[in-house]
């Protein structure tokens, strides 16, 4: 028997539609009640920009503390467009910065993958980056990060006139785990998971389920969601998860490198009817058998 192993992300979102709008934002439109922010975290939006207007406008705002600006906690963060132009100003509680900001162009009338994100480092200190798209844009260590309760996302806020954005997709993440597939599956899962994830170590592997990435939004799945970290050689035959009903409205998303191949076909994921969904991998991304 030969293994080879793979970190998987799956994401699986069974909802209806409507939860969170999609579309122009509104001025003083709650968008998402977000909870709890720990001091690691992924925001990722998909904007376009419409049209331009005088004056500052903001897209999207979440806070804590009451008040447009700048106290820590006021904007955690903001995403504002510049006047008469397609200009964003991205701003963040950053060290003791409550309005830690970013400025970069994105195209007019076209999706832009807008992320801003916090994750730990192997030294215990916090990272702090944009992208856009695929680019990083900005980063910088947070020498004081904290952790908010109770934050509201709006999109847009009451404090300025909405920006001429669609927004089409929001996902968001806390805590929040970057993973290096050049890392031991070992230290890759102690470094993911550490302190928040069910160990089910079997003679199989590794496997990790994690339960604290609570949801992830998007048009397609605005409602319900669940989120698993797993670094496992699967076993034929296995059962990973009851799914139960699937609305006519779903998602399914998947994380998976190719680190070999076999001869013949071989099978990484299979859900069906009355079952749920089976691992019935004959190998070509997690456990091949010789046989």
């Amino acid at each position: 028997m030969r293994e080879i192993q793979v970190l998987l992300l799956f994401n699986l979102c069974i909802a209806s539609y409507g939860q969170v709008p999609v579309g122009p934002v509104v001025r003083n439109r709650l968008y998402k009640n977000i909870g709890k922010i720990h001091k690691s975290y992924s925001f990722t939006f998909e904007m376009k920009p419409t049209g331009t207007i005088a004056g500052w406008s903001n897209i999207v705002h979440a806070y804590d503390k009451e008040g447009n600006c700048c106290g820590v906690g006021q904007r955690i963060p903001a995403i504002f467009m510049s006047s008469n132009s397609t200009r964003l100003r991205i701003a963040n509680a950053v060290s003791i910065n409550g309005n830690y900001g970013v400025n970069r162009n994105i195209p007019m009338g076209q999706f832009t993958n807008v992320t801003i994100q916090q994750v730990e480092q192997s030294g215990g200190s916090y990272l702090y980056s944009i992208y856009l798209n695929t680019t990083k844009i900005a980063s910088t260590v947070n020498t004081q990060p904290q952790e908010f309760d109770n934050v509201q996302l709006f999109a847009s806020d009451k404090w300025y006139n909405p920006s001429k954005v669609v927004l089409r997709y929001f996902n968001f993440q806390s805590p929040f785990s970057k993973y290096d597939p050049t890392k031991d599956n070992n230290e890759l899962a102690e470094e993911i998971c550490k302190g928040r994830c069910i160990d089910l170590k079997d003679k199989c592997g590794i496997m990790l389920g994690c339960g604290d990435v609570q949801f992830d939004v998007s048009k397609h799945c605005p409602e319900t969601c669940e989120t698993y970290l797993l670094v496992v050689p699967v076993v034929w035959d296995r059962l990973y998860k009851n799914i139960g009903k699937i609305h006519k409205s779903y998602s399914f998303t998947f994380e998976m490198k190719p680190t070999g191949t076999i001869a013949g076909w071989s099978n990484i994921v299979h859900a069906y009817d009355k079952e749920g969904m089976f691992w019935k991998d004959q190998g070509c991304f997690f456990t091949t058998l010789d046989r």
